[in-house]
């Protein structure tokens, strides 16, 4: 099966408020130079290592790809293409901000061979922008740019915001609906300790309960605007889905190339230092997660139960052999008696049933395996 190639470009105009991954808003032009410089090297590298392998998405995320600069992308995605084997039909998706994006911007995107991009709508309402720290664009201008005709879009949405009404999240996914949006992610806000949102933050338990009650809203109303939802986080109108994070959840292999990068190819899992001034002075250097084979099993049971479609137990044995521990079985049919999850058809199990509870889901399945 073709795998994906994920290009992390850690660099954002401005940081928002809630932003805890790592990126950095203040790297000068050479800095930015030489970065790009790494990932042309990171790139070569893999692609002796990598020859035969084939690959059908590409993914520029962040941080902001566009701070790089066009013209830097453009040298990047024509060493991807003229590196590694590239399918014909293939996805390539870039990451974009509507502060700091037009639609010129997404025609030389187009140019160079990217089909699809991912916009962080997170809100088209001011107060909301405001309280996440983020610059706020118009609702009309965001809609230009959501009903781009000549690529895919995608849009990201922020819900279950302490302290203002859910009816405010339902609006903007009314107005996402009325557009080209063909795919949706809609992420609950997480307030990370050591954000500046997290020090203005208090109400705690009210955050719970408002952000289950919204997120039942969200799902629903998606539901009624033909958005499937398909995993936890992402909703598609038919035959949209995102075909690259479909390879995180399904087991599947992806290159990572860039500071922070994650990788997994033939079974084995590696990470980039999240550090892109160390990464620009040595992109090729790896630190490995060599965990263990119960590891391993939890990790296909958290990211595969994050899908509707859920987890077949008969190509879990196919993927882990004999290996699988039968306290893992005894599990499985208590959550099933509990109502933790349900069989879907055969041996499919799924946690869509009771989805908010996920994490609590996974964790009482895969206790005795981490």
């Amino acid at each position: 099966m073709p795998a994906g190639i994920y290009v992390h470009f850690p660099f954002c105009f401005s940081k928002c408020d809630y932003c805890s991954f790592y990126s950095v808003s203040d790297a000068d032009s050479s800095s930015l130079n030489r970065y790009c410089e790494a990932v042309l090297r990171d790139i070569e590298y893999n692609a002796s290592l990598y020859s035969g392998k084939t690959f059908d998405t590409v993914y520029f995320g962040g941080g902001t790809p566009l701070s790089v600069g066009i013209p830097l992308l453009r040298k990047i995605s024509e060493k991807i293409f003229s590196s590694f084997r590239v399918e014909s039909g293939y996805e390539f998706t870039v990451e974009c901000n509507p502060s700091s994006t037009g639609i010129d911007d997404f025609k030389m995107l187009s140019d160079f061979g990217c089909n699809r991009v991912s916009i962080g709508v997170q809100s088209f309402d001011e107060k909301i922008n405001k309280f996440l720290g983020r610059k706020y664009v118009s609702p009309e201008y965001a809609v230009k740019l959501l009903n781009c005709t000549f690529l895919d879009i995608s849009a990201d949405i922020i819900a279950g915001v302490s302290n203002i009404d859910k009816e405010s999240v339902l609006s903007s996914i009314d107005i996402l609906s009325e557009t080209n949006a063909d795919h949706v992610s809609v992420y609950m806000l997480s307030v990370e300790e050591g954000t500046p949102l997290y020090s203005r933050f208090t109400d705690s338990d009210k955050y719970e309960l408002d952000q289950k009650n919204t997120f039942e809203a969200v799902i629903d109303r998606l539901k009624n605007k033909s958005y499937d939802h398909y995993e936890v986080s992402n909703f598609a109108r038919k035959g949209r889905v995102s075909r690259h994070n479909m390879k995180y959840w399904t087991w599947q292999d992806y290159l990572g190339l860039g500071a922070a990068s994650h990788s997994f190819i033939d079974g084995r899992r590696w990470h980039k230092e999240d550090d892109y001034i160390a990464y620009s002075s040595n992109p090729i250097d790896v630190i490995y997660d060599d965990r263990s084979i119960s590891s391993a099993m939890a990790e296909y049971v958290m990211t595969g139960l994050r899908l509707s479609e859920g987890i077949s137990m008969e190509k879990m044995k196919k993927v882990f052999g004999e290996v699988i521990p039968s306290s893992f079985y005894e599990r499985v049919k208590s959550a099933a008696d509990s109502g933790r999850i349900e069989f879907k058809s055969g041996d499919v199990i799924s946690a869509f049933n009771n989805i908010f509870y996920l994490n609590d889901t996974i964790y009482y399945l895969t206790e005795k395996l981490i």
